[in-house]
């Protein structure tokens, strides 16, 4: 009998889930450790091919990876590309001392949206996304 590949024990698990469970999102923590499980021979083939079937899902996806900050490119293998959205969250300096969670649209995939960084606060039990509210000095 063949052994099956991580990617199929995992989409097997994810779908009987989602039918056990009907749940609407999906998070993957992280992308660079599926890569690595997943042990792609081709990661831009089989990266496609893990997107499509995550939409064919039903669900929302969160797919989380991680860039060096002093990078441009929020992808290696133009997941960027597959991506319906990318989000992009960041810890900005706003002085000697100060720091501050910011989040940034970058892609949403047919919406309109502003593309401006935004302070990203929690409050109450809930993330709230304002104008930005200093600058780096």
């Amino acid at each position: 009998m063949r052994e099956q590949s991580w990617v199929q024990v995992f989409k097997m698990y994810t779908k009987n889930l989602k039918e056990s469970s009907d749940y609407g999102i999906l998070v993957i923590d992280s992308l660079p450790v599926l890569e690595v499980l997943a042990r792609f021979d081709n990661p831009r083939e089989e990266l496609f091919h893990l997107f499509e079937w995550l939409r064919d899902l039903g669900v929302t996806t969160l797919l989380i990876s991680e860039m060096n900050p002093d990078s441009r490119a929020y992808a290696d293998k133009g997941e960027d590309f597959l991506a319906d959205g990318i989000m992009y969250l960041r810890m900005q300096e706003t002085g000697d001392v100060s720091v501050q969670r910011q989040i940034r649209v970058v892609k949403m995939r047919a919406t309109e949206h502003n593309t401006d960084y935004h302070t990203m606060l929690f409050d109450d039990g809930q993330f709230k996304a304002t104008k930005v509210l200093g600058t780096k000095v």
